[in-house]
Formats: structure tokens, sequence, C-alpha cells
């Protein structure tokens, strides 16, 4: 055993990473499959055998019935999930994927000494317990759990200088959850002030579907836009995979270029369109509004005015668009703000930081609740319909989540649509993506018509459907009239 070694693993809803820190040494990144970053994916074999990561995200584009993306969303939800009809139990899946990482950190870490884990500041007990068994499942030995913003303050604020008594607020915007804490310097190190807030339903994901249907509405048909988000077909199949991926790539450049070139490539044509800085910040502004404002409110929660903040450290890959930078310095215009040298493994490596028998100063991450419910409603327990019917959207806020046993069937993941529902009775109500941000929910699938100061496709078409009717039934009563 090679005394000293710890090893860090944020467990993402997007992708996971792990670092290692040997002794006093830098901490690092450690590669999976040769990649820095672990696609949060699994897939199902026909035989019931388990393929993870890198892997398991390129069988999924092609079979998406048989993956499961995301996995980290259903804990707390259900123990059981469905892929190609199988049922497993999701600790066995997430155990599957995380045992990959740390057979990968064994090989380099010569068993650590101990292994720490991140999870979103706001999990309670509900997401803590199964992801305790998803460990045991991936052959953890005594885990320390530590949240993802303290982890994250760690890293960033442990090297920037800051002076006792300072207080940090750090913004953690990854894929699929945003997390908020105050830090207090201290000689020691740093101690969370008040309770650490966050939002699983906010995210860079959230962010590339509500993308996805600017595009799609503004440059597609309705033909194309239910062909891309209902068909089974193959070939539109993998023309769904390919656009999400061309909307995130587009998302990610426009972080550092005025403009990106986005191609629409379906089955009938080829084209592209031009997406600029600008068109992208008013698109996600209620959302980094509605972000920003949690900021706001944690630390007031905290007993502190806004002018208290030293520093805002932006960390996650989604925390680098420049519209989140600016909506968090109109915000804290007295504040510093920070971003992260490597924002997408800043978590993990803060986390090497943390291990016993050293903690840092304060309370245990695990041990402090959640500060109070967002205002950003949370997406519901998805309960889709089985992987060869229709997709279906995410659940009204507020749905009763089914019970701890009950199967969750993991359906197509070929659009961002598919991944959670509803029941089918609801599947066509459908919020409005540019809503205020007092009333808006997070965007329900990629490619349907929002309704509200926009009429859809669909919606013209009824109302012109019952204009016709009206008025024959007008012509009618008239000829009768003439008649009589």
């Amino acid at each position: 055993m090679a005394a000293g070694v710890v090893v860090g693993v944020d467990f993402g809803t997007s992708f996971t990473v792990a670092a290692l820190r040997r002794g006093s040494d830098p901490p690092r990144v450690i590669e999976v499959a040769g990649s820095r970053r672990t696609p949060s994916v699994v897939f199902a074999e026909e035989d019931g055998s388990l393929v993870v990561g890198t892997a398991a995200e390129a069988l999924t584009d092609g079979r998406p019935a048989r993956g499961l993306r995301a996995p980290k969303q259903l804990l707390g939800r259900s123990e059981i999930v469905v892929l190609g009809g199988t049922q497993q139990p999701l600790s066995t899946v997430i155990g599957g994927l995380l045992g990959q990482v740390l057979r990968h950190a064994d090989r380099e870490a010569q068993q650590p000494t101990q292994l720490v884990f991140t999870h979103p500041a706001d999990w309670t007990e509900r997401q803590l317990v199964p992801f305790r068994e998803a460990l045991a499942q991936a052959g953890a030995s005594a885990p320390q759990l530590v949240t993802e913003p303290v982890a994250g303050a760690w890293a960033q604020a442990a090297g920037h200088g800051h002076r006792p008594g300072d207080h940090l607020l750090v913004y953690d915007l990854g894929g699929g959850t945003l997390d908020i804490a105050v830090l207090e310097a201290q000689p020691s190190g740093f101690t969370v002030v008040g309770n650490p807030s966050g939002n699983r339903a906010l995210g860079g994901d959230l962010f590339d579907e509500v993308l996805m249907a600017h595009v799609a509405e503004q440059h597609l048909d309705q033909a194309a836009q239910d062909e891309l988000q209902l068909s089974d077909d193959p070939a539109w199949t993998s023309c769904a995979v390919r656009l999400r991926g061309a909307v995130r790539r587009a998302k990610e450049l426009l972080s550092l270029h005025p403009r990106a070139d986005l191609a629409i490539s379906l089955p009938h044509r080829t084209f592209v369109v031009t997406l600029s800085r600008t068109e992208l910040a008013g698109i996600l502004r209620p959302m980094v509004e509605e972000s920003v404002q949690l900021c706001e409110d944690a630390v007031r929660a905290a007993g502190l005015p806004l002018s208290s903040i030293a520093a805002v450290h932006l960390i996650g890959g989604g925390s680098q668009l420049p519209s989140v930078g600016e909506a968090i310095g109109a915000r804290f215009p007295l504040s510093e703000l920070v971003l992260a040298a490597d924002p997408k493994a800043v978590v993990a490596l803060g986390a090497t930081l943390l291990a016993a028998p050293h903690p840092p100063t304060g309370p245990p991450a695990t041990s402090v609740p959640a500060a109070s419910i967002p205002t950003w409603k949370a997406a519901g327990t998805p309960v889709v319909a089985p992987p060869e019917s229709a997709s279906t959207l995410p659940s009204p806020v507020g749905a009763v989540p089914p019970s701890a046993t009950a199967p969750v069937t993991v359906p197509s993941m070929a659009v961002p649509s598919r991944q959670a529902g509803i029941s089918p009775d609801d599947r066509r109500v459908v919020p409005d993506v540019l809503a205020s941000a007092d009333t808006m929910g997070p965007s329900p699938a990629a490619f349907r018509v929002h309704e509200g100061a926009q009429l859809g496709a669909q919606r013209r078409h009824a109302l012109l459907v019952l204009s016709i009717a009206v008025a024959c039934i007008f012509v009618a009563v008239f000829a009768l009239i003439v008649l009589m």
C-alpha cells in the first residue's frame, strides 16, 4: 500500500473525473481509457453485461434503448432501471461505472490510502444512502464524502491568497447541477458559512436542450422536429445524436469566440446556421439570472451582505460562459471573479485535499443539510414509456416520486426528451422555455415547439382547422336560411 496517496472522484451528471494526490505533491487528473473525463453513461449488452464510459456512450448513440445517460439523476428516485427490457439495480449500474474509474486509479495509486467522493450540496440521505450502496458495489473501501462546491473551493481558493476572515462564494455549474456555497477563509483552511445550496435541475445539459429547441424552432419545419424527437428510424436517430453534439460544441465555442457555425444534417439535406454569443446569452438569460439569484439568496441566508464577498469562484464547465460571469459581476460588483483554470476537473482535484486524517476546518460536508428549496423548479421523477413508444417530457413540479423499488424504464437517449418524462396523458403540456425566471421550469425536450408568445406549428394548424370548420358551419347555416 502506497502511503499518503489520495484519490478524489467527482461523479458528475454528464462526466466523471478522478484525480490523485501523492503525499505533498500537487494533485493531478487520472486518465480513464485515455480520457481525462469519463462519460457518465452505461450500456447493457444482449447478455445483460454492462459497458460503461466512453464505449457505452458510443454504443448508446447507435442503440439508445439499451443505454442510460446521467444515472446520477435517478439516485433517490428508484432502485431499479430497465435497460433493453431487462431490469438492473441502479446501484449495480452506477457501481459498474465508478468501478472502472477506481480500477484505473488503483493501477496508478497502488491501493490508495483514502478515497474521497463528491456529491451535490443539496443531497439528503435519500440520495446519499443509495450512493453509498453504489460505492460499495464499485469496491470503494471506507470512502469519505464531501460536497462538490466545498471540494471545488479548496482547489480554487487554497492558492489564491485569501486572508483570514475573507468570505468567498463558490458557483459550481456542471453538466447537470448547480451547487453554491459560502466559505470563510481561516488560517488553517476554509469553513462553510450557512448551508450549501444547489439545484439539481440546472446545468449545462439543460442549456443544451434549450439551445437545441431554439435551433430547431428557428430553422426546421414541424415535420423535421417531430422526426428528430420521436422517430425510431436509424437515419433520424443518428441526425438527432449529431445535432446534439453540434449544439454542445457550438455552446462551448461561444465561450471562446463571438460566433459559432452549427451544421444541421438531416436525411434529405445538410445546411449550416450561425449562432452568436449575444443570441446564446438571450436564450439562456432566464436560467442564468435564476442561478445568480440563488447566489444572492445563499449569501443573505448566511447572514452576510453582498458587499462582504471578497471573491466569487466560478467552477464547472457551464460557469465559463461569458454571460454567466457578466451576470454574476453585475450582482456582485465589489467581488473578484475567479475562473477555474481547469473547470471540469477542479472538484476532483479539490477532493484529494480533503482526505482524513486531516480534514478541513468546519463540519463534515455530508452533515450539512440543504439550505433551501431553490426557486428554479426541479424536474420530477423520470417515469417513461417503454423504449419503443413515443418519448415523454419531464414530470410536473411537485410530482410524487414512486416507491424506492419501482422500476424506472430507461428510454431512448437519442434526443434529450427521451431521458425523462411524465405520464402519457401529459405529454403535450410544454412550458415556454423563454418565459420569465419566475414561471419557467427546466426545458422539457429539445425539439418541441414552445407555447406562450410564439404559437407553434401545431397550434397554428389547430387554429386553422378550427377556423375552417367554423366557416363551413356558417356557410351551411346561411345556405339553409336562404333556402327556407
